[in-house]
């Protein structure tokens, strides 16, 4: 008589939107499976932090084929989490992408067959949405479906999912480092050392400290929160999301936040690098609120520039602004799901569906190859 078979034994490095949710697929699958975080989640030293995430259904940041499919796979999931979890997560305030007209981005939208999604002249933006003052020469597309995400309920309703099928967390408990041997891995955390068939490695901005050469970064990332200036509370309300490139090199987004009666704004900007994730670069300078403060004041003066609040975050971003999505050869059997921070959030449910796949040895059912770790750096694609 065959004893049964053994369920692999897996371990998920980080508790994030991937981590989560690659637990959450896995323990699905039947794994054996155990996720580590250094803090416990939801927490404010993950991409996940910052109150809102926002949710697309067009492809516009991705730049691979691959991420484009994981973007519509990503909605599904986090829908499907809600809907499990029994609680709204998810706001359908819809969204506006806005940038030149004869931006290559913006040209390379197929609008022809999704449903809620349409193309909008300046004078139409102007129109339906007086929040924003585009410029001449620009245009935008609304996609109804888009909206808003509370990240940390999301979060947290993925692990109590994960946890509900047999993962096994293990919070406030640092991984040390991850070392191949044969036909598994060693975690070596706080609490000692253990053997896993494969492991999952999702720790967002601290996965370089535990993979080394690995060709990322850590970088600031600033967000504030600004009220709407004395008789303009009405153009909160119906505020959309929005993603909006004003001229090339400038990149604005945000969206209503939770506590009805601010507008989240986030800027990609040079705010610089930091050593350690976990310790330096979160304290807000004067010369950051500035910065926004002046951005702020030009482009959606209908907001108080002074601003409410102000919030420092520390994101892992790859060379090329492109996660990585796959294993090294010089480090078999460590799944690497990371360098997503920025736009992974909207994708997370399908990045963790696929890594998960990946760890179980199967077909990822994407092509992978262009978010491989192992790809040639190429130059960072303008935001």
């Amino acid at each position: 008589m065959k004893s049964p078979r053994k369920s692999p034994r897996i371990a998920v490095i980080g508790a994030g939107a991937i981590g989560s949710t690659t637990a959450l697929a896995l323990a699905g699958e039947g794994a054996d499976v155990t996720i580590y975080d250094r803090f416990a989640p939801p927490h404010g030293y993950g991409a996940h932090a910052g109150e809102s995430r926002l949710l697309r259904t067009v492809p516009y940041l991705e730049k691979t084929p691959g991420e484009a499919a994981l973007l519509v796979q990503g909605l599904e999931g986090w829908e499907r989490i809600e809907k499990e979890a029994g609680r709204p997560l998810i706001t359908r305030c819809g969204g506006l992408i806005i940038d030149d007209s004869s931006s290559e981005r913006l040209a390379a939208l197929d609008l022809s067959s999704a449903a809620g999604v349409e193309s909008l002249t300046r004078n139409a933006v102007g129109e339906r949405f007086p929040q924003f003052e585009v410029g001449p020469e620009q245009s935008a597309v609304f996609d109804a479906r888009a909206g808003i995400i509370d990240p940390a309920a999301a979060v947290e309703a993925a692990l109590e999912l994960a946890a509900s099928r047999g993962a096994r967390c293990r919070f406030n408990e640092r991984v040390h480092d991850l070392r191949p041997v044969d036909g598994g891995v060693e975690v070596r955390s706080a609490s000692g050392t253990e053997t896993y068939d494969r492991v999952v490695l999702a720790a967002g901005a601290f996965s370089a400290g535990l993979e080394p050469g690995l060709p990322m970064y850590a970088r600031r990332l600033l967000l504030g929160w600004f009220t709407p200036r004395p008789g303009m509370e009405h153009l909160l309300e119906g505020c959309p999301s929005f993603v909006w490139t004003p001229e090339p090199g400038q990149f604005v987004y945000g969206g209503r936040s939770y506590d009805g009666r601010t507008l989240k704004v986030g800027i990609d900007w040079d705010w610089g690098a930091v050593t350690d994730p976990a310790s330096q670069g979160r304290e807000v300078a004067e010369s950051d609120r500035e910065a926004m403060q002046e951005s702020v004041r030009a482009l959606l003066p209908w907001l108080d520039p002074v601003g409410d609040r102000f919030e420092m975050h520390i994101d892992g971003w790859s060379e090329d602004k492109i996660g990585f999505l796959g294993e090294r050869p010089d480090r078999p059997n460590i799944i690497l799901a990371t360098a997503w921070s920025g736009y992974g959030f909207k994708l997370a449910p399908a990045l963790g569906e696929t890594a998960a796949r990946l760890a179980l040895g199967k077909e990822p059912g994407i092509d992978i190859e262009p978010l491989s770790p192992n790809r040639r750096p190429v130059s960072a694609p303008a935001p």
